[in-house]
């Protein structure tokens, strides 16, 4: 491959780290919503301290959230940050 070849652009889901992401995402959406559903239970005692309380379902969304806003964020530093693969 001379210097001023054009080389063919890979898939960015080709990256090995992106790779590494796809494995860590459903650990990160668990920790999420482990994180959130704790917060939510500390402000529902503060405010509610005689009553018992159960997290809403909705929280779910907030840690699908994160990890898709994860996922896309790496997904564009893959796009462009591709490593220099020489045949």
């Amino acid at each position: 491959m001379k210097p001023g070849d054009a080389r063919e652009p890979l898939p960015a889901w080709g990256e090995a780290w992106f790779k590494a992401w796809l494995v860590l995402l459903p650990i990160v959406v668990w920790a999420s919503h482990a994180l959130i559903t704790n917060q939510w239970e500390r402000t529902w005692n503060i405010v509610h301290p005689d009553e018992p309380g159960m997290p809403p379902a909705k929280l779910w969304w907030y840690a699908a959230m994160v990890g898709t806003g994860f996922s896309a964020v790496y997904l564009g530093v893959a796009r462009l940050f591709r490593g220099n693969k020489s045949e």
